[in-house]
């Protein structure tokens, strides 16, 4: 039901359920701090917005670039992501978008996949902003 290697996330698999493609039905960190990460988008800093001309692809990539960033900044590391909230303004280009999306997220996190939503909303804060995200890191505690 649950698979973990020592020091790291347990990862939730239900007994009789599928294998999920590229996310995980739960993510559980025993004796961790909870870190929650504000919404970024694809802005060059966390609260800048993307420029006029940046595509769906490179929108992604740098919110999710921007996410791992905060963790960092709090002491994790992109393992430590436990869940993600990914809002679009178009799941048509999500999917277009998937295999270079894909290659980044290898970059950024490995084969690491952290209890996931997406959801299409009509708009976003920033005129400019395609995607946000944002999520729940479970930091090893100090000491």
């Amino acid at each position: 039901m649950v698979s973990a290697d020592e020091g790291r996330l347990l990862y939730v698999q239900p007994e009789g359920w599928s294998r999920a493609s590229g996310l995980s039905y739960g993510v559980v960190g025993e004796a961790r701090r909870q870190l929650f990460i504000a919404g970024q988008i694809g802005g060059d800093t966390g609260a800048s917005a993307p420029a006029h001309d940046a595509g769906f692809a490179s929108q992604f990539i740098k919110a999710l670039e921007n996410v791992v960033t905060v963790v960092e900044s709090a002491g994790g590391t992109a393992s430590d992501i436990a869940a993600l909230r990914i809002f679009v303004t178009s799941i048509d280009s999500f999917k277009t978008a998937q295999p270079v999306i894909a290659e980044a997220w290898r970059s950024l996190l490995g084969y690491h996949f952290p209890a996931m939503t997406m959801v299409q909303v009509s708009a976003l804060y920033e005129a400019t902003a395609l995607v946000e995200i944002e999520g729940t890191a479970l930091l090893k505690m100090e000491g």
